[in-house]
């Protein structure tokens, strides 16, 4: 009968969790009965979505067990929180919204399938609440049980609140850096632009040089052919000749350099154009996500606040 009971409960609490869920009314405890290792009791059960166990198991510690006033001399009993795999118990507790005197709280916390489920049962001079009871023991348990899950889902929840802004920020990050690189593409385009115009005005320069001293050359030539061979003015132009041949080539050499100057300045130019058009690609996608994640964090706020 009792598991009956028992299973009623549970099926009971997830009809009134579900509901609760879709229509967004308030949390509530669920009265159930289970056996404690002091026996039967009625107690409350709560569910906390989307909770990790260890962050609930310390904070119901924090919340339930609490030493209060304890006098060894006047031999007040010792306040101890024990746990085991079932169970944890705040023995000798003082929790001043619940009783004015020292109670015993036994509970079961466990992982379930996106949450975490917490049912305590709250005894008083020996005597566990119930409806019939310590019925002001029972009542304000529940109180305190509908506390407890309306504090720990505001914490879930600004924890992900928190996240999600953090992710926001993260995206802003972004695209801060997708604009700062499109800054830095635009630059190296200028940049290239005016090295081709100070290479071009170099080209012509040079090829006004090449012009030159191939004129010189020919200028040289024609004069070596009517001096006399092994002369000393032969010599003189002859070595004349070879260095103005030498900076020809040397000139050629450099024409050659700038023209491929030019066309990699060129080829800069194409290919930070292409970065250009992905990176505004990227930020307009970036700029989606931006409003997305805005939109699920104004959600978020929003559920946040309904939990009351």
């Amino acid at each position: 009968m009792k598991k009956n009971l028992l299973l009623f409960s549970i099926l009971l609490f997830s009809f009134i969790y579900i509901n609760a869920q879709e229509s967004k009314t308030p949390f509530e405890a669920v009265q159930v009965e289970r056996k404690t290792s002091a026996g039967e009791a009625t107690g409350w059960m709560i569910f906390v979505p989307d909770a990790q166990l260890k962050t609930i198991e310390n904070d119901w510690k924090s919340k339930v067990f609490r030493a209060g006033k304890y006098s060894k001399k006047d031999g007040d009993p010792k306040p101890v929180y024990t746990k085991d795999d079932l169970e944890r118990i705040a023995l000798h507790t003082s929790v001043n919204e619940l009783y004015p005197k020292p109670i015993i709280v036994y509970a079961f916390i466990s992982s379930a399938e996106g949450g975490v489920k917490v049912s305590a049962f709250f005894n008083a001079d020996n005597d566990f609440a119930s409806d019939s009871l310590h019925e002001d023991l029972f009542a304000s348990s529940k109180n305190f049980m509908r506390e407890f899950l309306i504090e720990s889902v505001r914490k879930v929840k600004s924890e992900e609140l928190k996240n999600e802004k953090n992710k926001l920020k993260s995206l802003e990050k972004e695209q801060a850096s997708l604009k700062k690189q499109r800054d830095k593409y635009e630059k190296s385009i200028v940049k290239s632009s005016s090295d081709i115009v100070d290479y071009e005005n170099q080209v012509k320069t040079n090829l006004t040089d090449q012009k030159l001293a191939n004129d010189h050359i020919s200028d040289i030539k024609l004069t070596l052919a009517s001096v006399v061979p092994d002369t000393e003015a032969h010599k003189e132009f002859t070595k004349r000749q070879k260095s103005e041949e030498k900076k020809l080539k040397s000139l050629v050499s450099k024409n050659k350099s700038l023209q491929s100057k030019i066309g990699s300045a060129h080829q800069s130019i194409r290919s930070n154009k292409e970065k250009i058009e992905q990176n505004i690609k990227n930020q307009e996608r970036q700029s989606t996500l931006i409003e997305q994640q805005a939109t699920l964090i104004s959600q978020k706020e929003k559920d946040l606040e309904e939990v009351k």
